[in-house]
């Protein structure tokens, strides 16, 4: 959602329905709410993304200040039920904005702590402590130093976007813009995931990976993209970017051919977006690219659980298609064609114990 507009819809009420969904079904679709409505609360003056509240009914978000000689707010809006006008928002913190801050992700812990995800400096997932009173500027050279800077939590996250707290108080973040899908889980405390200067992997690791629109195969030594997918941002639903194209380095397919057709750039990398647990400990991951949700099961110990490496393409923890919960209404049919022989071996088993359970009965009831 990057855009001024500070929306409060019913995401409170789609999580609570996730939460008590079992694997992905075509009973399931039943139990997810059909008519969200959306109402504008306020308007903002800097692009925002990401969204969180607390118990109070306050909601949190991340300004992107695109002045970088003055710092990102994290702004707290209150509820019309609070005795000012609905949307009324102050500034409770700021993180740094040099280079440009990237907010998207935003989540509180246990403690009142709020923790943002900042794709920009190779990937950071900052810390503050809102301000209890909140400044009523924008500004970071108004507020100065009566609202808090936000501290480095854990480093080289590239592409942190979605980020969610498992029930042993571990940090789950997903590289939403690099292409590789990686979910990494970061300890209390914090620490560092990748780094081009070791030590890496100091309080963090990797779990699993979504797996991309693009493969990368390598052929004679040289990297070559080899299929296709979906630009989610800009093409109408279902449309396919051929050849994928992609910024990212690692996955750049050739250039444009001159006077062919019109170039388009993929949104291959917005692959493990936003992030969700439920009260059951399973975890549920926006794949924007796919226009997909997965759903990952984690033992009590907090093992992963969902199968991976189906396909060698992908690094062996990638998760295997099997796990995408929901999928995009254009793809959904694909799938969906191939449920009614599940089904039918379903309703015959069902009716095999029907059988089984009526001649029991009739046995039982032929006893002397």
């Amino acid at each position: 959602m990057k855009t001024a507009s500070f929306a409060a819809a019913v995401c409170a009420a789609a999580l609570a329905a996730l939460s008590t969904v079992a694997p992905a079904d075509d009973d399931d679709r039943g139990r997810l709410p059909q008519n969200a409505t959306f109402t504008t609360r306020a308007i903002t003056p800097f692009a925002i993304e990401g969204l969180t509240g607390d118990d109070a009914g306050n909601r949190y978000t991340t300004g992107r200040q695109p002045n970088t000689a003055k710092n990102c707010p994290v702004w707290r809006f209150r509820p019309n039920d609070a005795g000012v006008p609905d949307g009324t928002r102050v500034t409770v913190g700021f993180i740094p904005n040099n280079p440009a801050c990237n907010p998207s992700g935003i989540t509180f812990d246990n403690f009142g702590n709020l923790y943002i995800a900042d794709a920009a400096r190779g990937g950071v997932v900052w810390r503050v402590t809102p301000d209890p009173k909140g400044c009523a500027s924008d500004d970071s050279d108004v507020c100065g130093s009566s609202v808090p800077l936000a501290a480095a939590y854990a480093t080289g996250v590239p592409g942190t976007n979605g980020l969610a707290f498992d029930r042993d108080g571990n940090l789950f973040t997903g590289d939403g813009t690099t292409g590789d899908g990686r979910v990494w889980k970061i300890a209390a405390g914090g620490g560092t995931c990748e780094s081009s200067t070791p030590p890496s992997f100091v309080g963090c690791v990797e779990i699993f990976r979504i797996q991309a629109m693009a493969n990368v195969v390598v052929v004679n030594n040289t990297p070559s993209v080899v299929n296709v997918g979906r630009d989610a941002r800009s093409l109408p639903p279902g449309t396919i970017a051929n050849p994928a194209r992609t910024a990212t380095p690692q996955l750049t397919s050739p250039p444009c051919p001159a006077g062919g057709a019109p170039c388009v750039l993929g949104s291959q990398p917005l692959v493990a977006n936003g992030l969700a647990f439920t009260r059951d400990g399973d975890l549920y991951v926006a794949d924007t690219a796919r226009g997909a949700v997965w759903k990952v099961e984690f033992d009590r110990r907090g093992n992963l659980k969902s199968r991976t490496g189906c396909d060698t393409t992908f690094p062996p923890n990638t998760l295997c298609l099997e796990n995408v919960f929901v999928a995009h209404h254009s793809r959904r049919h694909r799938r969906h064609r191939a449920r009614p022989g599940r089904q039918h071996l379903e309703r015959g088993q069902r009716a095999q114990r029907d059988r089984r359970g009526h001649e029991e009965q009739g046995r039982d009831r032929d006893l002397p």
